[in-house]
């Protein structure tokens, strides 16, 4: 037999063996074929067991009439009498996309800062077909750039070069705003005194208000039984020429109408003073104790006395008093009058505030009785009327702010100290209060949330009364360590410049003798 040639040996049987994995790659690849989405094969697709509404991702095995995901390795069943829906096994993955051409390293982010937004919003809506806009508008939309989204090199301006480039649509007025009150904010406040003056002879008595400032520049100050007044232009003291035969003067109060002066005693007697012409005007009657408080609205006067008793006189008529109430237990020790005439805070030692409408003044509107100390520090909001602080004794030692025309506590703040007195100063929204007993302290606020900017120590004894210059700059303090001391706290502008300036108005005081007691000592 001869041997076969290599001419007639079949083909297949030279064929190498394949791998496992090239075998079941060819029985998958010829077990499914996708189907395409024409009308014409529409019957075939039911008979296949594929719904009209089968994704288009889907492929339908044609040998065991099931079809299978080609993101999926395994086959899933499928029903032929409703449309295949999602069941819980099924989780489809995000396809593996080839990402060998995407390029690696670090992409490029543009800087906005040097984008120009809002010319690139004005030239994408307009049109072509528009007419040509004015030259001198497009010149203020966009003086230097003719391009939408155009990069533009940083320039280094310096700080007065650094405007807007839109003066013509936006304001500067916010940024300067910021701008000062970040100064405000980190501004300097002196913890020594400006002045120091020698008051001896005030009475150190909790319960009395011994000091006031005026519009004209002027302190008035009671020490023992005599009004000492001190002018802070110039620095001159004289005495106003009263012959009290109380023991000691109680209270003092400055009308903001004029040059009038209250002057409350020991003797149940208000006095009122003419002091440009150092005459008295009249005496006032209608308490059967010492005066303590004083408070002026207009041409009204308020009067609180120990027993409790507010008495208003209407200056201008001889009979002067038209309203006396007692709604206070004890002593009346705080007292002012809101800046719009509309509200009336009192404070007593029976540890009550009382507001009082001005249109009904018999009965309080309202009743606070949170302090648990006697409340002298009582202050209106320069900027909110409504708004009213009141500051509690030793037992105390809270500063409470109040709505006075619903009469609810809208945030309290405790001091390491008695308070003796309140002051707001409007330019800087912040709050001063001086202190007794233990710390005998001037201590600086922020308003609203109440941070404490600063502490002033100096008096070596409590502070009885603080008061606020005309301009709002500077505060004096009386202690019973028998100094007045003058405070630079509050600077108008970045150089510090007053708003009196010289415009100081000078009262011709006739000259007197025996001013030493008000003397200079720095």
């Amino acid at each position: 037999m001869s041997s076969p040639s290599l001419l007639s040996l079949n083909p297949k049987n030279l064929t190498p063996h394949k791998a496992r994995w090239q075998k079941k790659s060819n029985i998958y690849n010829q077990q499914t074929k996708p189907i395409p989405d024409t009308p014409n094969n529409f019957p075939s697709r039911l008979a296949n067991g594929k719904s009209p509404h089968t994704p288009s991702h889907k492929k339908v095995s044609v040998l065991s009439g099931k079809y299978c995901s080609i993101y999926r390795k395994s086959p899933c069943e499928i029903s032929f009498n409703k449309t295949p829906c999602k069941t819980r096994d099924y989780k489809p993955t995000t396809p593996n996309i080839n990402r060998g051409n995407t390029p690696r390293g670090c992409r490029y982010i543009p800087n906005r800062c040097q984008l120009d937004p809002e010319f690139a919003a004005f030239q994408l809506s307009s049109s072509e077909d528009e007419p040509e806009r004015d030259e001198n508008a497009t010149n203020i939309l966009n003086p230097d750039s003719t391009r939408i989204l155009s990069f533009q090199p940083v320039k280094n301006l310096k700080p007065e070069e650094q405007t807007n480039r839109h003066d013509a649509i936006y304001s500067q007025s916010t940024s300067e705003i910021a701008r000062q009150n970040r100064a405000k904010l980190n501004r300097h406040i002196p913890t020594h005194s400006d002045k120091i003056l020698d008051a001896p002879g005030v009475k150190n008595d909790f319960y009395l208000n011994c000091l006031d400032w005026n519009q004209n520049n002027f302190i008035a100050i009671s020490l023992a039984d005599e009004v000492y007044l001190w002018n802070a232009a110039t620095s001159k003291v004289d005495r106003l020429n009263s012959h009290v035969s109380s023991p000691y003067i109680s209270s003092v109060k400055w009308s903001s109408l004029s040059s009038y002066l209250a002057v409350g005693t020991s003797s149940a007697k208000v006095e009122l003073w003419d002091v440009s012409r150092q005459v008295r005007l009249r005496v006032m009657d209608g308490h059967s104790s010492r005066v303590g408080a004083l408070a002026w609205n207009g041409h009204t006067l308020t009067t609180g006395s120990r027993a409790g008793t507010l008495c208003h006189h209407d200056v201008r008529i001889p009979e002067h008093l038209f309203l006396q109430t007692h709604n206070h237990e004890q002593e009346i020790c705080g007292l002012a009058w809101s800046n719009d005439g509309q509200y009336l805070a009192s404070g007593g030692n029976d540890n009550i505030v009382c507001v009082y409408n001005s249109v009904s003044l018999r009965t309080p509107l309202h009743t606070l009785t949170e302090h648990t100390a006697a409340i002298k520090g009582i202050a209106w909001c320069p900027w909110q009327p409504s708004l009213l602080a009141t500051g509690g004794g030793t037992s105390d030692r809270y500063i409470r702010f109040w709505n006075a025309a619903t009469g609810r506590c809208l945030s309290a703040v405790q001091t390491p100290s008695q308070i003796s007195s309140l002051l707001w100063n409007q330019e800087y929204k912040e709050l001063v209060s001086g202190h007794g007993f233990a710390n005998y302290e001037i201590s600086v606020w922020k308003y609203p949330n109440m941070n404490k900017l600063a502490d002033l120590h100096g008096h070596t004894n409590r502070v009885l009364n603080i008061a606020m210059s005309p301009d709002e700059t500077a505060v004096a303090s009386i202690a019973a360590d028998e100094t007045l001391r003058i405070w630079k706290l509050f600077p108008h502008g970045e150089a510090g410049h007053t708003k009196l300036a010289a415009e100081v108005k000078s009262l011709n005081l006739s000259p007197s003798t025996g001013c030493g007691k008000l003397r200079s000592i720095r």
